[in-house]
């Protein structure tokens, strides 16, 4: 099995070897700039009914394969609560003492858009999508 998500393994590195010891609340991972729509208007049950379907998001990792988990782990349908069960337990191993659980934020296809507010403690600009689209080319 893969290891931790590279990106997501930067920003717990970063957040715990900034002084974060401890988080009251909840992980979330917040993927409300789009609307959700987890899936494509044409597609059929079966394109949705595998174990291993996804649905899309903004949040994505780990090749969208259910985001690299123990296989004792629950499957994980939405991507950014995925990501935000990896982010908690990466913090977590590195000696975060996280009270909440993981959560994902959506918007519905009919609502504004309202960026939360907060305290930014990391962040990771993704690469470009020429990199990106280089490395699916190679993967192909």
């Amino acid at each position: 099995m893969p290891g931790p998500s590279p990106g997501l393994l930067e920003l717990a590195i970063t957040v715990a070897d900034g002084g974060v010891k401890e988080i009251d609340g909840d992980i979330v991972a917040d993927d409300s700039r789009y609307p959700y729509e987890p899936y494509g208007p044409d597609w059929t049950v079966d394109d949705i009914g595998g174990e291993d379907a996804l649905a899309v998001s903004a949040w994505m990792a780990g090749e969208n394969t259910g985001v690299l988990r123990p296989a004792a782990a629950p499957v994980y349908r939405d991507p950014a609560l995925a990501i935000a069960e990896e982010f908690r337990q990466l913090l977590i191993a590195r000696g975060v003492f996280v009270r909440g659980q993981a959560r994902a934020h959506h918007r519905q296809p009919d609502s504004p858009w309202i960026p939360l507010a907060g305290v930014v403690l990391a962040e990771r600009t993704s690469p470009p999508l020429r990199e990106l689209l280089r490395t699916l080319r190679s993967a192909a």
